[in-house]
């Protein structure tokens, strides 16, 4: 009987050492980890509101994005018209002086 009351007392003691080691660290430590933990809460705080910020700024970058998208696109498509235009009027400027120029040799050989 006398062995497990040394054992349980072991027990008790490992109890306490360690309740003494810990109150001996939150002592020396206590308001250095305190003031980190606020450190890092307030760190965590001011990450989540940057990451909402940053997916707001990426919204409105990718509607840019989209618009100037468009505007090129409708540029793009204005431009290529405006050269088929001009291509189509050359050839038909071309017939008409081959036209003019064979109705004056017509002309000249008469």
């Amino acid at each position: 009987m006398e062995s497990s009351k040394t054992l349980h007392t072991g027990s008790n003691n490992d109890v306490d050492s360690s309740s003494k080691i810990e109150a001996i660290k939150n002592l020396i430590f206590g308001d250095n980890i305190r003031a980190y933990n606020s450190e890092f809460e307030s760190l965590k705080v001011e990450i989540r509101s940057n990451e909402k910020i940053t997916e707001e700024h990426l919204i409105l970058i990718e509607q840019r994005i989209d618009n100037l998208e468009t505007d090129l696109q409708i540029r793009l498509t204005k431009l290529e018209d405006k050269i088929d235009h001009t291509l189509q009027d050359l050839i038909n400027n071309r017939k008409q002086l081959a036209d003019l120029f064979i109705g004056m040799g017509n002309e000249l050989s008469k």
